[in-house]
């Protein structure tokens, strides 16, 4: 009786482990499937079950990207994650963009061409490259192509590239006026480095003719600083009027290789040193004018070559020495104006060449009082000579 009833129960256990390890009527039959987990890559240890992650995007991508900078997507159109820069990196991949860049945009202060972005196959700036100044939805067709880029070094473009209305050498000429004579602190500096059409949109000041630029006026408008050595690029300028300034420093030599040159105003100003020799080559210098500065040395005798002119300025100043005989031989020459110097010796015979000519002299040293006068434009007749 034991034995049957442990047997019973024997076969009432097994009944339960069949029906255990069956399948459900009407289910389907086959191996039971795995969880899901990623392929086991050689070597992987199999204590453990691999569990999926997601994806990692760029660190701290900041998609949209905001603020003035050059923005890199990795995705074409400006598209997925984005980072920016506003300076060279060597390496991308430590900003998670190793060859992952797609398109590029410029925005805020490095659009409209100020900024370039050169972007390379490998790090620190070597490789294959490309140059970007504006936007590219898709870089593959660059020779950088698509998702290569490794380094970036941004760039200022020079002012002067972008301005196509006059000749570069002009330009910077302009520019370097600007920055020498204290230009954000003009009275009045309207267009100035605001545009780069300084003839169509004029810089205040700026007059422009046959793509070049042709007169520079700017009279009582807070100049300081110094005149640059480069203005003797602005080799079609025909008139130069900037009086009623505070300008220091010496009058530049190169003003002698304005050329097309017919009057120079720089009146009432705070210049020193000599008057350059150079600008005895002005040939069609019809107006000189740089009374009541504080010039110094001696008359130069190539004025004298000036057989244009038609007014010379010189009073108010500290020249010192004779006046040159070679001033009487301006055959043109209808005003002199030398008085308030420290001139010395005889009036030269050869002024007696000068008709009319009205000799009054002052000699001694120099009146130091500045006083307003006006400016005589060119070819407006005076006949006086003042001494």
């Amino acid at each position: 009786m034991k034995a049957r009833r442990f047997l019973g129960w024997s076969l009432v256990v097994g009944v339960v482990v069949v029906m255990a390890g069956a399948a459900a009527p009407g289910a389907a039959t086959g191996p039971v499937p795995y969880p899901n987990r990623e392929r086991e890559r050689p070597g992987q240890r199999h204590d453990a079950p691999t569990v999926a992650t997601a994806p990692q995007a760029a660190p701290d991508t900041g998609y949209p990207c905001t603020g003035d900078g050059v923005y890199l997507y990795d995705d074409i159109n400006y598209g997925g994650a984005c980072l920016k820069w506003t300076a060279d990196d060597p390496e991308l991949g430590d900003d998670g963009f190793h060859d992952r860049t797609s398109s590029i945009r410029f925005v805020g202060s490095f659009a409209g061409g100020r900024y370039k972005a050169t972007l390379y196959e490998h790090h620190s700036y070597t490789g294959a490259s490309t140059t970007f100044t504006a936007d590219d939805p898709w870089l593959g067709d660059d020779a950088i192509g698509n998702d290569r880029a490794d380094s970036i070094r941004i760039e200022t473009v020079p002012f002067c590239d972008l301005v196509s209305e006059i000749p570069k050498a002009e330009c910077e000429a302009l520019v370097a006026f600007y920055n020498r004579t204290f230009g954000p602190y003009w009275i009045n500096r309207s267009g100035w480095l605001a545009t780069y059409t300084p003839c169509s949109t004029p810089w205040y000041g700026v007059t422009c003719g046959g793509g070049r630029v042709t007169g520079l006026h700017l009279v009582n408008n807070g100049l300081a600083g110094t005149l640059p050595d480069n203005l003797g690029n602005l080799a079609a300028l025909k008139g130069l009027s900037l009086p009623y300034n505070q300008l220091t420093g010496s009058l530049p030599a190169s003003l002698g290789d304005l050329a097309s040159l017919e009057y120079l105003f720089l009146t009432l100003n705070r210049l020193t040193g000599g008057i350059p020799t150079t600008l005895g080559k002005l040939g069609k210098l019809r107006t000189l004018n740089l009374e009541e500065n504080e010039l110094s040395g001696s008359i130069p005798d190539s004025l004298g070559n000036l057989t244009s002119l038609f007014e010379l300025d010189l009073h108010s100043n500290q020249l010192t020495g004779s006046i040159p005989p070679s001033l009487g031989y301006l055959s043109n020459l209808k005003e002199l104006h030398v008085n308030d110097n420290d001139l010395t010796g005889p009036i030269p015979d050869s002024l007696g060449n000068l008709t009319p000519i009205t000799c009054t002299g002052s000699g001694g040293k120099r009146n130091h009082r500045r006083h307003s006068r006006h400016i005589e434009q060119p070819g407006q007749p005076t006949d006086a000579l003042a001494l």
